[in-house]
């Protein structure tokens, strides 16, 4: 178990992790907000609520929660959402422009154990507010920014998450593997220096 995951939980095992991602009170005004969205929100208006549930601008509200989740619906903005939270490899696309000029390069955070610790408990936040069938998406990203930052334990409580969504999701699939072999960001790093 990774140290911020001892940190937030102590010793609990992870069938009662995984048992503390599920749907809270708040993922029923999470569910009605995504019924007001258009469909599927902008990359900027996406990237903007991710922004907020990330902590990197002020505090996220009930539609926030919403359009990260249901911004992520299209798969080119939720690729463009990857590739800013676990920046292993830049491909240029539309969304990733679009979402330039709300997120910051790179994601702004460093790899200090208060860091982690905030950004994993937005995310456990994230994935509690999340209605259910509604969070595959959304939680895989967090699980890649997880990933990213060395955190294999609390990316594997979130892709549980977005399994238990939709057990076919193939890119918390994948996630799950690389998990599973135990390949780090910083492996792909180095290996993408070496070419």
């Amino acid at each position: 178990m990774s140290s911020v995951t001892r940190l937030i939980f102590g010793p609990l095992a992870r069938v009662d992790l995984a048992m503390r991602l599920r749907p809270d009170s708040v993922a029923r005004e999470v569910a009605e907000a995504i019924c007001t969205l258009p469909e599927p929100p902008s990359p900027v208006v996406t990237a903007t609520a991710w922004a907020r549930v990330l902590g990197l601008a002020e505090e996220p509200s009930i539609a926030d929660f919403a359009a990260a989740a249901a911004g992520c619906a299209l798969v080119e903005t939720r690729d463009a959402l990857v590739m800013w939270v676990a920046p292993v490899q830049r491909l240029e696309s539309p969304a990733r422009e679009a979402m330039a000029a709300v997120l910051p390069e790179p994601v702004p955070w460093a790899p200090c154990r208060e860091d982690r610790e905030r950004l994993f408990r937005r995310l456990l936040t994230l994935c509690q507010h999340l209605p259910e069938g509604c969070g595959a998406a959304a939680a895989t990203v967090g699980a890649f920014a997880l990933w990213h930052l060395g955190e294999a334990h609390g990316a594997a409580l979130l892709v549980d998450r977005a399994l238990s969504d939709d057990p076919t999701y193939r890119l918390a699939q994948t996630l799950s593997v690389m998990l599973v072999f135990g390949i780090r960001a910083e492996d792909l790093h180095s290996r993408e220096g070496q070419q």
